[in-house]
């Protein structure tokens, strides 16, 4: 799954942020298209609604319906039929983005990638790419990323996801530090929500985040995500007195006394 630097600060990403009120709700599209990548499918007819919300574990308090709804009107996806209980739908562009992916994928299978020759001679419909060779595993649809390719994560891809890459020894120490305390799958939820949250902050404090090793090390990874969130700076109110000085007071000269 190729996913561009710019995404968490996308128009529709952050559309999707203010129509679901969650700063994780990015990662909910994550786990659509890494479902797509491991079926090697973006195309989908007569899906259960209440499939799709489990793929992408999109939390109690948002109905089916509405989730099929969002990643509509956010362009996540293009609909072709909804009827309430059934949705067919084509992940919004997907195949484009991850073509390059998918033919090393193809060639992998086939020992390698073949000569411009065999290539001309062997060629195929792109859509032969991404017929899936599989069903789904069965855990997935308990809301988990089990099962979607995201089992092997690890320090690396961790460390990735934080919003900034700085004093990279210190925050490997300190992100298998934390992996002893929590598992892989979670943590990477966790910085990819706060990652979501740093790309809401205005650009010029996005630079303020902390260390990643200092955000592991103390355990913000399990602070409440409403903290996360940037408050704007309260300016301070102008002070006159400040702003033109110290007023001057002329002194009184009396005339004789009597009068001139």
């Amino acid at each position: 799954m190729i996913l561009q630097p710019g995404f968490f600060d996308h128009w529709k990403t952050r559309q999707l942020v203010i129509a679901t009120g969650r700063l994780d709700s990015p990662l909910w599209v994550l786990r659509l298209w890494g479902f797509c990548q491991t079926g090697r499918k973006h195309r989908f007819k007569n899906m259960a609604v209440e499939s799709l919300k489990a793929i992408c574990a999109v939390p109690a308090e948002i109905s089916a319906d509405k989730w099929g709804h969002i990643l509509t009107d956010c362009r996540f996806i293009d609909l072709d039929d909804f009827d309430g209980a059934l949705i067919s739908f084509t992940v919004h562009e997907w195949k484009q983005q991850n073509a390059g992916l998918l033919a090393v994928r193809e060639n992998g299978l086939k020992g390698g990638r073949p000569r411009k020759n065999q290539q001309a001679a062997k060629a195929k419909p792109a859509d032969n790419l991404l017929v899936p060779t599989s069903p789904p595993p069965a855990n997935l649809l308990g809301g988990g990323l089990d099962g979607i390719g995201l089992e092997r994560i690890g320090v690396d891809e961790i460390y990735a996801a934080y919003p900034r890459h700085i004093a990279r020894a210190d925050a490997f120490k300190a992100i298998e530090k934390a992996l002893k305390k929590i598992e892989p799958v979670k943590l990477l939820e966790r910085v990819t929500a706060y990652a979501a949250a740093v790309a809401l902050w205005p650009a010029s404090e996005q630079g303020f985040a902390p260390y990643p090793a200092q955000w592991f090390n103390a355990e913000q990874w399990a602070d409440d995500p409403v903290a996360w969130p940037r408050p704007s700076p309260v300016r301070p109110q102008k002070n006159d007195a400040a702003e033109t000085g110290p007023r001057t007071v002329e002194p009184v000269v009396a005339g004789p006394e009597g009068g001139a």
